[in-house]
């Protein structure tokens, strides 16, 4: 694979490994006035962590197979190998909750699942350079969605939902960023191994913008649901599709759920994606001594 035309391609996805499945229901678990700040905080954290595991991770791993170097090796595979399986099946079993519950809520719960499984199939075994095309197209119509649902909403949105001139107890700021962190950030890590498998000397700049980006696209979901729903945010399953579910748009559009629902299954399709195709890096590392 020619490395040097891909750099929008991995930007691209990851920018929606990060988004992946974290609309649906993770970035409001448990949501209060302070969320968007601990959000802020959490995705701060793990960029700048990002940056110091793209310096740590090796170029070469020819000479990770001699010595101490391969058990080093072989725990970092099997550990991201497992952290693969992980985020794909976290975001595959909200998906597959919205889709029973919305999408196809009078369908047997197993068709829902074959639905999915059988674009997902598609998706696997599609090359990688496929896929990450597909990443580079589908970005930009998910950006447009997210930023023009959130500027339809302004005037339905109300500042005093969310609090912005003072800081919560140090205690809550820190244990709802950890929670970012771990059911968000830490799930896209599969992205940063493809990213890598990719562009082996990928540039820093292409790390930061795919996770800015993406960081930047669940904040203006987060805010968007907080000002419009705000204190009753934790009484919806699904809150940001209840937030633009109040929204109309003329005579020709009079619900916008279409354009969420669209978003997220792409944005989940493209995680598992990325997680099925860093383990396949990960393990070629272990079948073939002189894996790039």
């Amino acid at each position: 694979m020619q490395t040097k035309n891909y750099s929008f391609h991995i930007i691209a996805a990851l920018c929606l490994s990060v988004l992946g499945a974290a609309p649906i229901t993770a970035l409001f678990y448990n949501a209060t006035p302070y969320s968007f700040l601990s959000f802020a905080l959490a995705a701060a954290v793990a960029i700048s962590v990002a940056l110091i595991f793209s310096f740590c991770f090796p170029r070469d791993f020819s000479a990770c197979h001699k010595g101490i170097n391969k058990i080093f090796l072989m725990v970092f595979v099997v550990s991201g190998f497992l952290l693969c399986l992980l985020s794909a099946l976290i975001t595959l079993k909200d998906f597959w909750r919205l889709s029973a519950k919305v999408l196809l809520p009078r369908a047997p719960e197993f068709i829902s699942l074959a639905l999915i499984l059988a674009l997902l199939i598609y998706f696997g075994f599609a090359k990688r350079e496929a896929f990450l095309k597909f990443c580079l197209i589908m970005l930009l119509p998910v950006s447009v969605t997210v930023v023009l649902l959130f500027c339809l909403s302004m005037p339905s949105m109300k500042l005093m939902n969310i609090s912005v001139y003072s800081l919560p107890p140090v205690n809550k700021l820190s244990s709802h960023s950890l929670s970012y962190l771990l059911n968000i950030f830490v799930t896209a890590t599969p992205s940063l191994i493809l990213a890598h498998a990719v562009l082996p000397q990928i540039k820093k700049r292409t790390l930061l913008s795919g996770l800015l980006s993406g960081s930047l696209l669940l904040g203006i979901i987060l805010l968007q649901a907080l000002l419009v729903l705000g204190s009753g945010i934790n009484y919806f399953e699904f809150p940001y599709l209840s937030a633009v579910g109040t929204l109309t748009f003329g005579n020709l559009f009079t619900r916008l759920d279409g354009f969420v629902y669209f978003m997220f299954l792409i944005c989940a399709a493209a995680k598992i994606t990325v997680c099925i195709n860093a383990a396949k890096y990960l393990l070629s590392l272990i079948k073939n001594k002189n894996s790039p």
